[in-house]
């Protein structure tokens, strides 16, 4: 992969976390559960004795999931970059606004990759 798919979603959602975290927290009651599950793996990934990845399963309800994800994470988290799996512009050729935006160069610098 090159770096720069690497680098960008990193910045990106980096970037975002400080905006999303409170303004979710604010207007919609955001909570996170669960998060001292992770925290021992994270330990681990920081001090180099977990070199494995991590996978995040979320049931996708719709097209917010790509910003709560690192959200519902701690800021500067080892998990980060999160990568996701997407569909090729193609497939949103009938979608309306979305197959300008979908799929594409925006997908791919944010860490989703078909």
């Amino acid at each position: 992969m090159n770096w720069f798919y690497y680098i960008s979603p990193l910045i990106l959602q980096t970037a975002i976390w400080p905006i999303t975290r409170p303004f979710l927290w604010l207007f919609a009651r955001f909570e996170v559960r669960g998060l001292e599950n992770i925290e021992e793996l994270g330990r681990k990934i920081a001090n180099g004795e977990h070199t494995k990845g991590v996978v995040f399963a979320s049931n996708h309800t719709g097209e917010l999931d790509p910003i709560l994800l690192p959200a519902g994470l701690p800021f500067l988290s080892p998990f980060m970059p999160i990568f996701y799996t997407s569909r090729e512009q193609s497939f949103y050729k009938n979608a309306g606004w979305r197959q300008k935006l979908y799929g594409g160069w925006l997908f791919e610098v944010w860490g989703a990759h078909p």
